[in-house]
């Protein structure tokens, strides 16, 4: 875990033993059993208790972000596979996530602040256009739901047809959504 994070929650816990059990504590909240203790879940947990999300932000790197989605969607009963690069036109999902249900093709945000409405409706179509271009290429049957998943965003909210779902509400996104729903499911 990385020390700057974890000491600082430790900090504002008053002990190391109440930095771990906040650490446990929001593991199993968020459905992973054993609560790992990752640089992302130390920075949620400062997150949650108030500290300056860009602060927090600025030192968690994407790929550690992206590993926490990853392991929330598998402990949410995904096969999750990461940074798929697919080719003419070249284009990257980040993960993507399959179940006997459906399938996700998610964009990892992990911005300090929340994102721009404009940047986020650009965000939101390439993420469609990917999802797209996947199941061309790989002759993906099924429905495939893009989707983009942030770290500060406060609600789950729908842009151009795509969820933009905060990291914390991801579990209560997955037992709710409705892989019949006809949201950018393309």
């Amino acid at each position: 875990m990385d020390s700057n994070l974890f000491a600082l929650l430790e900090r504002r816990c008053g002990s190391r033993d109440e930095a771990s059990a906040t650490l446990e504590a929001l593991s199993l909240d968020l459905g992973l059993p054993g609560g790992p203790q990752t640089y992302s879940l130390a920075a949620l947990a400062l997150i949650l208790r108030g500290e300056d999300s860009q602060k927090v932000a600025s030192q968690l790197e994407w790929n550690e972000f992206e590993e926490l989605c990853a392991k929330l969607l598998s402990a949410a009963g995904f096969q999750v596979t990461r940074n798929i690069v697919l080719t003419k036109p070249r284009k990257q999902i980040d993960l993507f996530a399959r179940s006997s249900l459906m399938s996700l093709a998610i964009d990892c945000k992990h911005y300090a602040r929340a994102i721009d409405p404009g940047a986020l409706g650009r965000f939101a179509k390439d993420q469609v256009d990917r999802a797209r271009l996947y199941k061309t290429k790989k002759d993906h049957f099924g429905p495939v739901l893009p989707m983009i998943l942030t770290l500060v965003e406060s609600t789950t909210v729908v842009v151009e047809g795509v969820p933009v779902v905060p990291i914390l509400k991801l579990r209560d996104f997955l037992q709710t959504i409705n892989p019949y729903e006809s949201l950018a499911v393309v």
